[in-house]
């Protein structure tokens, strides 16, 4: 908070000092100089501040998901006014426990992935020389991945001589999900140029995101040598979800 407390006033104060740019204005558009991106700019950036959260089981939410910032976007002006934008993230987590045995040492590691990736359009406004509005909409696809190791041992806390298993598409508790996704949402925003080529930003936006559970695999092996077994299972359903969501607090971006 102290820290978006703090960038909003930087914001405001560089507002208020270069309130008096020499601008002239007619009655179809503002004259002067316009820090703002004509056709043939390309724009990149980045939200200032991580969203809390994090892989959950499946998409849930569009605060789960790649519609979230911290995002890298790009943006290329096709005309003056009109700028396709393209976007995307990828989170990868991982987390190894070890379990130590006079007799050795077993492990039990679960990984996560999200790689998110949007492709939309933008229609901005006159607006001022600094101050860009904007309005437009974003396809999206993403996929949520997750898998779970066990070397030596069965249940993840107790030493097994021997004894693996490998998850594919679930975890071993089957708590968390791999899936498929795509949403589409509207968007709202608008960029001021507090310097030459620096902006700062923020956006809304209105959508849905539907997605499909991945198929899972399970490959074990006992302790003591017996026989491997190996388990495919289907999909085990889907979600849907309809909500406003806060696309950036505050984003940096550059105009080259």
């Amino acid at each position: 908070m102290k820290r978006i407390i703090i960038a909003v006033s930087m914001l405001a104060a560089s507002m208020a000092a270069n309130a008096q740019d020499p601008m002239t204005t007619t009655t179809t558009a503002p004259t002067g100089k316009l820090y703002k991106p004509v056709a043939g700019d390309v724009l990149a950036e980045i939200g200032l501040f991580a969203s809390t959260g994090g892989i959950t089981g499946g998409v849930t939410s569009l605060s789960e998901s790649s519609f979230k910032q911290p995002q890298l976007k790009f943006r290329y002006f096709l005309q003056d006014q009109i700028a396709v934008r393209v976007g995307f993230n990828y989170t990868q987590n991982s987390n190894t426990s070890k379990i130590n045995d006079v007799a050795g040492t077993a492990t039990d590691k679960t990984m996560s992935s999200l790689f998110g990736l949007n492709l939309g359009l933008e229609k901005h406004f006159t607006g001022t020389g600094r101050l860009s509005t904007y309005a437009g909409g974003d396809l999206l696809f993403q996929t949520i991945g997750v898998s779970e190791e066990r070397t030596n041992t069965a249940d993840g806390t107790t030493f097994a001589n021997g004894a693996s298993s490998t998850y594919k598409g679930t975890n071993a508790a089957g708590t968390l999900n791999g899936s498929l996704g795509f949403g589409v949402r509207a968007v709202a925003g608008a960029d001021y140029y507090f310097v030459d080529k620096v902006y700062l930003g923020a956006e809304f936006g209105w959508g849905f995101i539907a997605s499909k559970n991945s198929k899972s695999t399970a490959d074990i092996t006992p302790a003591g040598g017996g026989l491997s077994t190996s388990t495919t299972n289907s999909s085990t359903g889907g979600s849907f979800n309809l909500a406003p969501s806060l696309t950036a607090g505050l984003r940096l971006g550059f105009r080259f």
